[in-house]
C-alpha cells in the first residue's frame, strides 16, 4: 500500500509541477470500517472507472431484463463481475480470479448486512460508547478481511495460497 500510494503521490506532485492536476488515488483505505468504503478509497481511479463502465451498466442491463432477476441477484452478479474484472486486470491467473471472488463476495455480504441492519445502525449512532465499540469492531473485521485477501493476490499459485491461509489459522498442511 505505502509503495503504491507513494508512487501515486509522486505522480500527483510531478503533475502539479507541470500544471496538471491528477486525482487522488488513495484516501486512507485501511482506516475504513467496511469493505464498500475501503474500495471507494483504494485505487480510486481504477475503482471509479470499473464502477462507471462495468458495474453500473451491468446492473442497469440486468434491471431491464424480462423477467427481471431479483435485486439481490443483480447486486451479486454485478459485484462479482466487477471484482473479478479488477482481479483479472491485475493478472490472468486463478489466484487473481479467487481474489476478485473474495472481494466480490465480501462486498455482497456487506451490502446485504447493511440493508438488513440500517435501522439498528441508525439507533446505535445515538449512543457514544456502543458506536465507538462498533466502529472498532467493524474496522478490525474489514482490515483483516482485506489482509487475508492479499494472500491470493501476492502468492504465485492457489495451492500455496491455501496452504498459507491454513497455516495462518493454525492448521497443519502437508507441503
Amino acid at each position: 500500500y505505502l509503495d503504491f500510494s507513494g508512487y501515486s503521490d509522486i505522480a500527483i506532485g510531478i503533475g502539479l509541477l507541470f500544471g496538471i492536476r491528477l486525482p487522488e488515488n488513495f484516501d486512507w483505505p485501511y482506516l475504513q470500517t467496511n469493505l464498500t468504503t475501503f474500495w471507494q478509497r483504494w485505487h480510486i481511479t481504477l475503482s471509479n472507472w470499473v464502477r462507471h463502465y462495468l458495474f453500473t451498466p451491468l446492473s442497469r442491463s440486468l434491471l431491464r431484463r424480462q423477467p427481471r432477476p431479483s435485486p439481490t441477484l443483480i447486486v451479486l452478479v454485478a459485484q462479482l463481475a466487477t471484482m473479478i474484472a479488477i482481479g483479472l486486470w491485475h493478472g490472468l491467473s486463478w489466484n487473481f480470479l479467487v481474489w476478485g471472488l473474495w472481494h466480490g463476495l465480501g462486498l455482497f455480504i456487506h451490502k446485504q448486512w447493511s440493508d438488513r441492519t440500517r435501522r439498528w445502525y441508525r439507533d446505535l449512532q445515538a449512543t457514544t460508547w456502543p458506536r465507538r465499540l462498533w466502529a472498532g469492531l467493524t474496522w478490525f473485521i474489514t482490515f483483516h478481511y482485506v489482509v487475508l485477501g492479499w494472500v491470493w493476490f501476492l502468492l504465485p499459485d492457489l495451492t500455496l495460497a491455501w496452504q498459507t491461509l491454513a497455516r495462518l489459522f493454525g492448521l497443519e498442511v502437508s507441503a
